[in-house]
């Protein structure tokens, strides 16, 4: 199991900063469904959930829960699209007439 994404910052400057509460977060992007409910399953364990594991306008499942120490963690799955993969595809295709030379 990989996570493709660890990251922690602070809190958002909309809510109130309280030390023992909210201080910080930590985000897990994965990437599969699979792994993120593997890790939503294992964090939920004794947690709060703040927001319920499901679909948000810029990931296929995302949710945030608040472990039994009160470390909240935001947990998503990595967005791909097909307009994702035909860009790589682009420009791996462009990389390859980088390196091919004309014989002629």
């Amino acid at each position: 199991m990989s996570v493709d994404v660890v990251m922690a910052y602070d809190v958002s400057a909309r809510l109130p900063w309280d030390r023992g509460e909210n201080a910080f977060f930590v985000s897990l992007t994965a990437g599969t469904a699979e792994e993120v409910t593997t890790y939503w399953n294992n964090l939920c364990e004794g947690a709060s959930v703040v927001r319920a594991l499901g679909p948000a306008q810029w990931a296929p499942l995302h949710g945030t829960v608040t472990d039994r120490f009160g470390v909240t963690w935001i947990v998503e799955l990595a967005a791909t699209t097909a307009d994702d993969d035909a860009a790589n595809a682009n420009d791996d295709n462009a990389n390859d007439a980088d390196t091919t030379t004309d014989a002629a």
